[in-house]
């Protein structure tokens, strides 16, 4: 649907990167991605990758974006005891405060993989590849019922069953402790 590319902002002096739609998506999936990356934009939290800007140029749709520059979460783990496995549990925590951070705004991801969720150079990680997200409010004319998209193996049931998505509370709080203490 699109390609990134790393790129230099002059205007403001830093590395960025640029997604370009591809010139054949269907008008109704321009439209959604524009909506969607407006609404976007307007999230500030530090586990989502931020937009910094929407347009189109020469017919080229496209969104600057924050770079991320670390990889992919698949690269924490595998998940054992020690400092990896704690670090990795960490992630993930980090992960969930910024789920819970878009559904409260009303944004559903629809395809939440490791690999949409970039690492800093740090290690904190980050969510992005929201060409799937379902917004609560913008998106009910344009995503169909009982139309289901995303990767299958991370896909919550309703949304592989194409049902209604909304935001699901989390009934767990996870107290990560030291490996060797007891519980």
């Amino acid at each position: 649907m699109a390609e990134v590319w790393r790129a230099y902002d002059e205007r403001v002096g830093r590395a960025v990167a640029v997604k370009i739609l591809h010139a054949y998506v269907h008008p109704n999936e321009r439209a959604r991605f524009f909506q969607e990356a407006k609404a976007l934009s307007r999230l500030s939290h530090r586990g989502v990758v931020q937009v910094y800007d929407l347009g189109e140029e020469e017919g080229k749709t496209y969104f600057v974006m924050e770079l991320v520059e670390g990889g992919s979460f698949d690269r924490l783990g595998p998940f054992e005891d020690g400092p990896e496995g704690l670090r990795l549990l960490e992630a993930a925590l980090e992960v969930l405060d910024a789920l819970e951070h878009l559904h409260r705004r009303g944004v559903i991801h629809r395809d939440l993989t490791p690999r949409n969720i970039l690492l800093t150079t740090e290690g904190n990680p980050k969510v992005m590849d929201f060409g799937l997200a379902y917004l609560l409010q913008e998106s009910r004319h344009l995503t169909r019922t009982g139309y289901t998209l995303g990767t299958p193996q991370y896909m919550a049931p309703e949304q592989a069953k194409g049902l209604p998505l909304g935001p699901r509370p989390f009934c767990w709080k996870l107290r990560v402790r030291p490996s060797g203490a007891s519980a």
